[in-house]
């Protein structure tokens, strides 16, 4: 892989990442609205890691993968 190919994953890493963090700060904010505490926020998003450390990895879309 050269330096060029990494840089571009590295970036299309982060959209991605910028992306999940606002889906889960919709979700937070959400779930603050309806009063719920913050620990039972933190508490059911680690469940849902534990349950997503299970499944099969992702793979990314022939579009989004790199010439």
């Amino acid at each position: 892989m050269t330096d060029d190919e990494a840089a571009a994953i590295a970036e299309i890493h982060e959209q991605d990442v910028a992306e999940v963090r606002a889906l889960l700060q919709e979700a937070i904010r959400a779930a603050g609205e309806r009063w719920l505490p913050m620990n039972a926020i933190v508490d059911a998003m680690v469940r849902e890691l534990v349950v997503m450390k299970g499944r099969r990895a992702q793979y990314v879309p022939r579009k989004r993968r790199l010439s």
